[in-house]
């Protein structure tokens, strides 16, 4: 560093100055000079002289101290900080029905929350004051960023304004055709044709089911937000600015700007497990046993992987909940396009939930072997309801939008059976300033060495 020299001041300076700049002019001095550490007052203002070849450059600076706005108790700016009225209720004028799987109607009850809309009656932001369950959490929050509310009028204008709702889940009400929110396509009869052939096939899928054994090995890498208590500014090209509601002041909800922030370095494990299903038809169930010790590099939070995120994949037996007799009439069905894969011609088949979401499938396509019904591969769009808690409850607090891709190939054959050999998961949020996504959960799971019986073993990987 360089020396510290104080503003001078009195009728002399300019002689004292020429004094100063005289010892840096000597280069004996210099080294001196440049190994110096300086100490700082806030507040304090001081001249920095800079040695360059035959002249001497000099800086004035003043240390002050500074507080980002979204930290400072004092005013900020009417762009960052905007007053909103708080009200009892709005009258609302549309709609959108949040998704309420049916693994989850087992939980009924209220979600309490915070709505803040703009001038103009859009939803801005939504809060959620009480908790339900993460996943419905995430439901009620992003169906209600979709409504839209009369605008409350004051002194004769629209103005923003927050009020406080309660969403309430409830089996009984959902039953009914208000509440059913699906696309509905009329099959042609190819497609019928085609779902016939697949649903025989998805029984003999579970049929041999007991008669197999593999090792899975699995790749994760699992992002975590910054652990803090409420979002920070950090200087890393993973933030995401959100607006937060921050209490109440004289009857008025005040909007401020924070930041979110997620780790730079993604958690990483690699496990490796023998892969069986035990059981049959309803008490199928899937078992993996370590076969080597797991290898965990971290770099979040965390420091635990949850076999939950691998469970509820339950790649060998998705086929059947997509395709199967008693699951088509959960789905609207039609026929896409014709693809080629693993050297087969495949119909591309698009299955959509009627009700909006069936378990965390809310969109499928799925390349059927043309001729003879069996699955090859299938694309799905949704986040399970089970071991992602963390994906429901950050994008519900910082209002992100995760997307996801599951895709699963399966290019294992015996006896006309498809045997999974991939699978793979990737979880991302949305982030609107700038546009582009950041990965949270990217998971890479691969079938080998399998073994093949005709009468239900415990045979284990050698």
């Amino acid at each position: 560093m360089f020396s510290d020299i104080p503003v001078l001041e009195g009728e002399d300076r300019e002689e004292k100055y020429k004094e100063i700049i005289a010892v840096f002019e000597k280069k004996n001095k210099i080294d001196q000079v440049l190994e110096r550490e300086i100490a700082l007052s806030l507040d304090e203002t001081v001249l920095f002289c800079f040695p360059y070849k035959n002249r001497v450059l000099m800086s004035l600076i003043s240390w002050t101290a500074f507080r980002p706005e979204w930290q400072s108790s004092g005013p900020a700016k009417t762009a960052d900080r905007k007053k909103i009225e708080s009200v009892k209720t709005l009258q609302s004028l549309h709609q959108v029905v949040p998704l309420y799987p049916e693994e989850l109607r087992h939980i009924k009850g209220d979600i309490q929350l915070r709505l803040t809309i703009d001038a103009k009656g859009d939803v801005k932001n939504v809060q959620v004051e009480k908790s339900l369950h993460p996943y419905l959490d995430f439901s009620a929050v992003k169906a209600l960023r979709q409504w839209k509310f009369t605008p409350l009028i004051v002194d004769g204008k629209p103005v923003p304004a927050a009020f406080p709702m309660t969403y309430t889940f409830d089996p009984l009400k959902y039953a009914t055709d208000e509440f059913v929110s699906g696309v509905t396509y009329t099959p042609a009869s190819d497609v019928d044709a085609i779902l016939d052939q697949s649903a025989e096939y998805s029984r003999a899928l579970v049929n041999a089911a007991p008669y197999f054994l593999c090792q899975e090995d699995i790749s994760e890498k699992h992002r975590y937000m910054a652990p803090t208590e409420k979002p920070t500014l950090l200087t890393t090209r993973a933030e995401y600015e959100v607006h937060y509601l921050g209490g109440q002041k004289a009857n008025q909800d005040v909007y401020t700007t924070y930041r979110v922030n997620f780790s730079e370095k993604m958690e990483r494990n690699r496990l490796s497990n023998e892969y069986q299903i035990l059981g049959k038809q309803e008490n199928i169930r899937e078992r993996r046993t370590p076969v080597a010790k797991a290898r965990r590099k971290t770099g979040g939070s965390q420091t635990q992987s949850d076999e939950r995120r691998f469970t509820v994949l339950n790649p060998f037996l998705i086929a059947a909940k997509l395709v199967a007799k008693e699951s088509q009439p959960l789905f609207s069905y039609r026929l896409l396009e014709n693809d080629r894969l693993m050297g087969r011609t495949a119909n591309v088949i698009q299955a959509l939930p009627k009700n909006g979401i069936v378990g965390f499938i809310e969109d499928a396509k799925i390349w059927i072997e043309r001729g003879k019904g069996r699955i090859l591969k299938i694309e799905l769009t949704g986040i399970p309801l089970d071991g992602y808690d963390d994906v429901w409850r950050e994008a519900t607090a910082f209002t992100l939008l995760p997307i996801s891709r599951i895709t699963y190939l399966f290019g294992v054959e015996n006896k006309g059976i498809r045997y999974p050999s991939e699978t793979s998961v990737r979880i991302q949020y949305a982030l609107p300033d700038p546009v582009t996504t950041i990965d949270k959960i990217i998971i890479e799971m691969a079938y080998k060495k399998y073994k093949f019986f005709s009468v239900e073993t415990e045979y284990r990987i050698k």
